[in-house]
């Protein structure tokens, strides 16, 4: 096979790693070419929960000869990014944990992971990097003022292309991606706070509609998770109240599930997810008296639905970028506490 056809291919299994699991070819593989595709960053897969049936599925394929391989095929699966319920439910129901002590060993190491300080959880950065899906290098950029301005710009070349797709004029969204789709959910438009979400597919190159959030909601945050999108604070349209609220979104069914509220009511604030965590920075919030611009930051652990308060940031900020860069998370400009105060 030439070289070309070769990074093809590999190209093609990693980013169609869900349709290819389920090929007898996948089932087939030798136990060095398994491990090394399992161990890859770049598998495309909406939940660590997909690497790990996938390694389940090839050793209960042939399991009297692939019994010896287990503890290698399991040790490429990052246990740390599964929920503490879902790993206590492996270890009772599967055979393969109750009697290998190696394999029951990463279960548990997996299930004490979320009982680790911060401090202690650098030491398994590897294990808990969540898989990074590497697509063509391009950003989605959506004008809220113009109806049907959506963009791509393409770090490489710096070159600025438009979708054909358009959408209906919003400021103030939330806009994330998840699995090939950008969705833009709430924001406003002339007539107040919305509650929509619209989607867009990048590789098809079409938009679509979900299911609403629950309440109109403006100035909202929101990012991605285990396959799932947390939505956080924002301003309602009845009263103009900013929210305490921490909402989860299911991709797959559509569905929202209310989640633990944030120690801090915040709208026009960042968020991102770092190694399964869910960090909120900055924003305006309000006490009895006003609304202020805050410096205060939280993160909140799905797998144990708990908030913890963090450090604040050097400078209280608004409206401001927040991005995750090598294992740090970035604030970039804003509005500063002085209202007209543009910050870097």
């Amino acid at each position: 096979h030439s070289p070309e056809l070769a990074a093809f291919a590999e190209k093609y299994v990693l980013r169609c790693f869900s349709q290819v699991i389920k090929s007898n070819e996948f089932l087939e593989l030798d136990v060095a070419r398994l491990t090394s595709l399992l161990r890859k960053d770049e598998v495309v897969v909406s939940a660590e929960e997909v690497v790990l049936s996938a390694a389940l599925a090839w050793l209960q394929h042939d399991l009297p000869s692939r019994r010896r391989f287990s503890a290698d095929v399991l040790s490429c699966v990052r246990f740390p990014l599964m929920s503490q319920t879902f790993l206590s439910k492996i270890v009772h129901a599967d055979q393969l944990f109750q009697n290998d002590a190696a394999c029951h060993h990463m279960v548990i190491n997996g299930m004490q992971y979320h009982m680790l300080s911060w401090e202690d959880r650098r030491d398994l950065a590897e294990m808990s990097r969540p898989r990074c899906v590497k697509r063509k290098p391009r950003i989605a950029v959506l004008k809220s003022s113009v109806p049907s301005l959506i963009h791509f710009f393409n770090p490489k070349d710096s070159s600025c292309t438009r979708s054909t797709s358009s959408f209906g004029s919003r400021q103030n969204a939330a806009v994330v991606y998840c699995d090939g789709v950008v969705y833009i959910l709430g924001g406003s438009s002339l007539s107040g706070p919305m509650k929509s979400i619209n989607c867009y597919s990048i590789q098809q190159d079409y938009r679509f509609l979900k299911s609403g959030l629950p309440t109109p909601c403006d100035s909202l945050a929101a990012c991605v998770a285990h396959g799932n999108i947390y939505v956080s604070g924002g301003v309602t349209k009845e009263d103009g109240r900013i929210l305490h609220h921490l909402l989860c979104f299911n991709t797959k069914t559509s569905s929202w599930q209310t989640q633990p509220n944030m120690l801090t009511a915040r709208c026009c604030h960042g968020s991102v997810e770092l190694n399964g965590l869910v960090y909120v920075c900055g924003g305006l919030s309000c006490n009895r008296l006003s609304q202020f611009i805050t410096n205060s930051c939280e993160v909140y652990n799905p797998s144990t639905q708990q908030w913890r308060e963090l450090c604040p940031m050097t400078q209280p900020r608004k409206d401001h970028g927040l991005v995750v860069v090598n294992n740090l998370i970035y604030a970039i400009g804003g509005e500063g506490r002085q209202g007209n105060e543009q910050l870097w």
